[in-house]
């Protein structure tokens, strides 16, 4: 298990690369006009994959699916970042 230190240089480092990411809930994002992790998805699926997007579907799968499938590493991410 990693320890604290080694968490901060380790994300430090990643963050200086433009390689990190930090996610917050929905209690966050959402009063500032930011989708929740299921808006979120559902905007990537829309145009992208021929899929009914319901709340019992796995939304961590469809996101693998995209950026495996659909979109790749670089455009989801590109898409994320113009959303957020």
């Amino acid at each position: 298990m990693i320890n604290k230190e080694e968490l901060i240089n380790e994300y430090s480092q990643m963050a200086y690369k433009g390689e990190a990411a930090l996610f917050v809930g929905a209690g966050i994002s959402i009063p500032y006009g930011l989708p929740d992790f299921q808006g979120l998805i559902k905007e990537l699926a829309r145009g992208t994959i021929d899929l009914e997007i319901t709340p019992e579907l796995n939304y961590p799968q469809i996101a693998q699916f995209i950026c495996n499938e659909k979109l790749g590493k670089k455009e989801i991410k590109y898409k994320i970042n113009q959303r957020i």
